[in-house]
């Protein structure tokens, strides 16, 4: 599968909604967040609920007292949300060199990196080979989580 120029961006999610803490005295698992759910059936949706675990393989910045998932005692189990970056095939390297060098410096300003870490995000600004890697094992875990539940296209 070509996929194009990968240039290397990437920006992990494991805190798998937007999510602001309804009562900052309290600790995880009491403490209750308020979400939006934009994809929920009938459209979006603005509850509060209390988290019990974080899906990515380690815990966030924001909320470190809350354990993951494998923390809690169901191992083997991680789902990440993550935006990458990709360009054209085709793209001429010195150009794809140059996104990859300003975008990955832009993750580093003090404005973008706290307010993606408030959102739950972890910016990683990798090169086009690590992210290129990561894309590949990320398609061959859902192409074996696809294939080991029986899920046909319809």
């Amino acid at each position: 599968m070509k996929i194009g120029t990968v240039l290397g961006l990437c920006v992990i999610f494991g805190w798998n909604a937007s999510s602001v803490a309804a009562d900052s005295a309290a600790s995880y698992p009491n403490k209750p967040i308020r979400i939006l759910v934009g994809q929920s059936p009938g459209g979006a949706s603005d509850i509060v609920a209390r988290a019990l675990a974080i899906t990515a393989t380690k815990r966030l910045a924001i909320a470190p007292e809350l354990p993951t998932i494998a923390e809690s005692g169901l191992l083997n189990y991680e789902f990440s949300s993550w935006f990458g970056m990709l360009a054209p095939a085709g793209t001429p390297p010195a150009i794809v060199a140059k996104l990859q060098t300003e975008t990955a410096k832009a993750l580093k300003q003090p404005d973008l990196s706290e307010r993606l870490a408030r959102d739950g995000s972890e910016p990683v600004g990798s090169t086009p080979a690590q992210f290129a890697a990561y894309l590949k094992t990320e398609m061959a875990k859902w192409a074996d989580v696809i294939k080991r539940s029986g899920m046909q296209p319809e």
